[in-house]
């Protein structure tokens, strides 16, 4: 009797086995997932900032509308003592075309 004989299902092949290249590849995809990743978190962080900015500012002019509402008497004469200053500087305002 001969040798036995081969087909398809005894052909070796390396289509199973990673390579180090594929390794190389993840790796690449990773660190550039990781530098998109901080460069967003700087952005949130900064968008924080402002909005945490923006948020005081409106609790000033909250509190200083309680103030008001508080103290009625006091906005009335800020107001009748504004009235005579700033405004116009003798001025007129031409828009120009």
């Amino acid at each position: 009797m001969g040798l036995p004989r081969k087909g398809l299902q005894n052909l070796r092949t390396r289509s199973g086995a990673l390579g180090s290249h594929v390794h190389y590849f993840k790796l690449g995809s990773l660190e550039l997932e990781r530098a998109r990743r901080i460069r967003e978190r700087r952005a949130f962080a900064k968008r924080i900032t402002e909005i945490d900015a923006r948020l005081r500012g409106l609790d000033k002019e909250i509190r200083g509308c309680k103030a008001i509402l508080d103290n009625p008497d006091a906005e009335q004469a800020r107001q009748i003592e504004g009235a005579g200053q700033g405004g116009s500087s003798g001025r007129r305002f031409i828009l120009r075309y």
